[in-house]
């Protein structure tokens, strides 16, 4: 997930605690629940490029802020 993010890519991604404690649902990821869920958002998302496109930069936004090489240094340094 941090991999896709971190290049600007749109996630799709079943729930995890693990992604709802680091990213914001529908603002920076967005997550389903069922394999209809899953179809229903990919037919969406297909059709709104714009959110979606949106959705991405403030996922890699993030990534980038929160996960990079500094912030882990700063981490474990202080």
């Amino acid at each position: 997930v941090l991999d896709i993010m971190a290049c600007g890519g749109f996630v799709l991604s079943n729930w995890q605690p693990e992604i709802a404690e680091n990213f914001e649902e529908g603002v920076e990821i967005v997550t389903f629940d069922s394999l209809e869920d899953c179809l229903d958002k990919a037919a969406y998302y297909l059709a709104h490029e714009e959110e979606r496109t949106q959705i991405a930069a403030r996922g890699q936004q993030k990534v980038q802020k929160a996960f990079s090489y500094q912030t882990g240094l700063e981490s474990l340094l202080c």
